[in-house]
């Protein structure tokens, strides 16, 4: 009989025989001996049993297997002899290892099927009582997670398109505004020949809107382009402070005559990191755009930069302007994602630049964080370390190239 100490008492069986059918799973303990020990009425259910096959306690299992072959599992005549050798070995193993399988029966339904021993005491060395045997129909969780996968295919294929689409189309955009940049530059340089009070005024203007659209388009081409319409990135060394100066004074000349905080900047000297200095000078310049913003006239922005014992460079952006709420402070570095009183104010920007400065840190290893106040200011803490993992495509020799003027911030926050 079942159990290696004897058959169960009453008592025993009785509460082994409630907790399988308080199970919502088919349910089936086979002895060592092959013998059933219990079972639930959903396993009966399951395949017809009742009336047809004896699972009492003690019952052999031979007509159970003989039944199941017969009538579910795809095989019959002399299969029945190689599942009863399977159901045997299974019954008398040793390991403490689960097994999970799903297999299809004739009438089409999907079982899944979940294999483990049962010990009394629950103890790992406790003397074997069996193997619970839990099969679950997952028919319509197969169709469910079947058709999931093919629409996610389908919404897959739809943001390929859209994000190709999207990519020639912000390309087509930047050409025009890039002729009309190159026309405002021409026409501002004294070279050209003097200009009016509101002339000068007005291509000043034209310039500052027109450069400001490019960088929206530029985020907007960041946010949407596959990974294949982006420009590779190219790692090299390169001077942390010489590229926070120079972000620092690119700020201060695109304030020069308007209304502006106090910018003070602090540099120390440090080794010099592997990493794209293009793209981490825009992460700083979005950071330093969005603070000069945010801050009023008679506020002050202290930027500093300094290398750590823990063989990082950490570049710090502190403002006393309008703050972050509380609530804002986790996804102001989503696309798209505007704190509340900068959505109040009269602050131009897409929600573009944050997200964008946190892939640049991260595609180096770093990271970005930002600890702010509303009404008090702000403090964002990019950290990068010494010696980034170089992503295989751009592991080759810096191209050269003319460093470009930093770019106005695509403006995330406030």
């Amino acid at each position: 009989m079942p159990g290696a100490q004897g058959p169960l008492s009453q008592e025993q069986l009785r509460l082994l025989t409630a907790t399988l059918e308080a199970m919502p799973e088919g349910a089936l303990i086979v002895s060592p001996d092959l013998r059933v020990v219990a079972v639930n009425r959903r396993f009966t259910q399951l395949f017809g049993l009742d009336g047809a096959v004896d699972t009492s306690y003690g019952a052999p299992t031979d007509p159970l297997v003989a039944h199941l072959v017969a009538h579910h599992l795809p095989h019959s005549g002399e299969m029945v002899e190689l599942y009863r050798q399977s159901l045997k070995r299974t019954a008398t193993a040793r390991s403490q290892v689960s097994r999970l399988a799903e297999y299809r029966v004739r009438d089409g339904r999907m079982l899944r099927r979940h294999l483990s021993p049962v010990r009394l005491g629950g103890a790992p060395d406790g003397t074997l009582l069996g193997h619970l045997w839990l099969l679950e129909d997952i028919t319509d969780r197969q169709a469910y997670e079947d058709e999931l996968r093919h629409h996610a295919g389908v919404l897959g294929d739809l943001a390929r398109e859209r994000a190709t689409f999207t990519a020639r189309t912000l390309h087509e955009l930047r050409t025009p505004l890039a002729t009309v940049l190159s026309f405002c530059d021409l026409l501002l340089d004294p070279a050209t020949g003097p200009l009016t009070t509101d002339q000068s005024d007005f291509l000043t203007a034209i310039h500052r809107n027109a450069r400001r659209l490019r960088d929206a388009l530029d985020g907007l081409l960041h946010t949407f382009a596959d990974d294949h319409a982006r420009p590779l990135a190219v790692f090299a060394p390169f001077s942390v402070p010489a590229l926070v100066t120079r972000v620092a004074l690119h700020a201060l000349g695109r304030s020069a005559g308007s209304p502006a905080p106090f910018v003070s900047v602090s540099c120390e000297e440090g080794p010099e990191p592997v990493g794209d200095e293009d793209l981490l000078e825009d992460a700083v310049t979005a950071l330093v755009s969005n603070a000069v913003k945010y801050t009023p006239r008679d506020g002050s922005v202290e930027i500093t930069a300094r290398p750590l014992p823990t063989g990082q460079w950490e570049v710090v952006v502190a403002d006393d302007g309008i703050g972050i709420p509380v609530e804002f402070q986790e996804t102001v570095f989503e696309p798209f994602v505007r704190a509340s009183n900068a959505r109040r104010s009269e602050y131009p920007g897409t929600g573009l630049g944050l997200s964008t400065a946190q892939d640049a840190v991260r595609l180096h290893g770093g990271s970005l964080c930002v600890r702010s106040k509303e009404g008090v200011g702000s403090v964002f803490t990019m950290r990068l370390p010494f010696s980034a993992a170089v992503p295989a495509e751009a592991r080759e020799p810096r191209r050269s190239r003319e460093r470009r003027e930093p770019r106005e911030s695509r403006d995330s926050t406030a």
